[in-house]
C-alpha cells in the first residue's frame, strides 16, 4: 500500500512509451518506465483493469539504483510512487496530445481563396495601412504595442485618364511589402525581426499575407525558471485605417481575413521540465545544485526539453483522520500528470478500461 506524504501534483515524465506487463512487481520496472500497480498486490495492472478486480491503484516509474551513493548523499533509492489513487474517489481524468505552437497569420485582400476580396483604389488616391503589433517581445520595447503606418498613393490621373477609375494591378500591394521591408524603428531595428510578408494574387486580385514571428527571450540566470517557454509570439492586427479612427461602417476598407490564430506549443519539453522540477522538489526529492555532484550522482529528472509530450491528467481524492481528533474525516485532493511520447496506447488504454468502471464512470480519453 502506498501512503507516503507528498506534494498535491505530482509528475511523472518518460520517454519509455513500454508499459510494465502485468503481474510484475515495482522491481521490475527499467529506469523510466511506468506502470500501474495495484494497491493492495503491488502488483502491475493487466491490459483492461477494471474497478471490481482492483479497488485502488498507483502509478510507479523506475529509478536508477543509487545504492552505491554514501548515505549522507540525500537521495531517495526507490521507486517513485504516486499515492493510491481509489476508484470510488477518482473525480477528473482528462489528456491532450502534443501540439506545435502557431503564428498569427492574417491576409489583408486577396486571401489565397476568395478572389472577390482585392486591394485595390482610384488614380491619385493615396492608401493607408495601419499594423499594430502587439504581444510580449513588442511590448517590452513599447508598452502596450506598437502602431506602423505606411501610405502608397496611386499613379496620377493624366497617365490613367478617369479620375474615377479603379487600378486592379498590383501596384498597391508591392508599394506596401517594400515600405514594410525598409521599415525599422528604436534605431534600426528592422519590423521584419517580428512580421513576414507575402505578396498574394490570383488573376486581378491582389492581397498581402502577414505571419508573424517567435521571437527568444533575452533573460539572464536569474529569471530562467520563471518563464515555461523560451520564445513568445507577436499577434497582428490590420486596418486600411488607424485603430483610433471612428468613421461610417459604409465606408469602402480592404478586407481582412484572420488565416491562423497565435497559439502557444502544448507539451512542450521546456515548460514540463519546470513542472517536473517542482514536483520533485516539493516531493523532497532534492539534488545537488553543485555540477560536479550532479555529474557522479545522474539527474533525477526525466523530460527532455527538445522533445514534445502527450498528457494524462487524474484528480482523486484521499480520505484521513483529523489531527485534532473527534473522530472528524478529513478529503485531501491530488493531482498526477503523466507526460509520455505521442505513439503509446498500452498507458491510455488501461486507464480508459479502469475508469469505464468506476461507481461514477468519467469519460474516456483518446488523444
Amino acid at each position: 500500500m502506498v501512503g507516503l506524504n507528498q506534494n498535491f501534483r505530482k509528475v511523472f515524465v518518460t520517454t519509455n512509451n513500454t508499459i510494465l506487463a502485468s503481474g510484475s512487481a515495482t522491481s521490475d520496472l527499467a529506469v523510466g518506465q511506468i506502470g500501474l500497480f495495484d494497491c493492495s498486490t503491488n502488483l502491475s495492472l493487466d491490459a483492461t483493469p477494471t474497478y471490481t478486480e482492483s479497488k485502488g491503484f498507483y502509478i510507479a516509474q523506475g529509478t536508477p539504483d543509487l545504492s552505491y551513493m554514501p548515505k549522507g548523499a540525500g537521495i531517495r533509492n526507490e521507486t517513485d510512487k504516486s499515492k493510491c489513487i481509489m476508484g470510488k474517489n477518482l473525480v477528473g481524468y482528462w489528456g491532450k496530445a502534443a501540439a506545435a505552437g502557431q503564428s498569427d497569420i492574417v491576409a489583408i485582400g486577396y486571401d489565397g481563396v476568395d478572389t472577390d476580396k482585392t486591394m485595390s483604389g482610384k488614380c491619385d488616391e493615396i492608401k493607408h495601412l495601419y499594423v499594430k503589433l502587439t504581444g510580449k517581445p513588442i511590448e517590452n520595447l513599447f508598452p502596450g504595442g506598437t502602431i506602423r503606418h505606411y501610405e502608397v498613393q496611386g499613379a496620377c490621373c493624366d497617365s490613367c485618364g478617369d479620375s474615377c477609375a479603379s487600378i486592379t494591378d498590383s501596384s498597391w500591394v508591392d508599394g506596401f511589402i517594400a515600405q514594410i521591408a525598409a521599415d525599422t524603428f528604436l534605431g534600426g531595428i528592422p519590423i521584419t525581426k517580428f512580421i513576414k510578408t507575402t505578396k498574394l494574387s490570383s488573376g486581378s486580385s491582389y492581397g498581402i499575407k502577414f505571419e508573424s514571428a517567435w521571437v527568444d527571450r533575452t533573460t539572464d540566470a536569474c529569471y530562467f525558471n520563471i518563464f515555461p517557454y523560451n520564445a513568445d509570439p507577436v499577434y497582428i492586427q490590420i486596418s486600411e485605417y488607424n485603430p483610433d479612427w471612428h468613421g461610417s461602417p459604409c465606408d469602402n476598407t480592404y478586407p481582412v481575413t484572420s488565416l491562423q490564430d497565435a497559439a502557444y506549443p502544448f507539451g512542450d519539453g521546456q515548460y514540463i521540465i519546470r513542472l517536473e522540477e517542482l514536483a520533485k522538489m516539493w516531493d523532497f526529492r532534492y539534488y545537488s545544485e553543485q555540477l560536479p555532484e550532479r555529474l557522479a550522482e545522474g539527474t533525477v529528472l526525466n523530460t527532455d526539453p527538445t522533445l514534445t509530450y502527450d498528457m494524462w491528467t487524474l484528480i482523486f481524492d484521499t480520505e484521513r483522520w483529523s489531527e485534532l481528533g473527534w473522530s472528524e474525516g478529513l478529503r485531501d485532493r491530488y493531482q498526477v500528470d503523466v507526460f509520455m511520447r505521442a505513439g503509446q496506447t498500452g498507458f491510455q488504454d488501461r486507464l480508459n478500461s479502469y475508469v469505464a468502471t468506476i461507481p461514477v464512470p468519467l469519460p474516456t480519453v483518446t488523444v
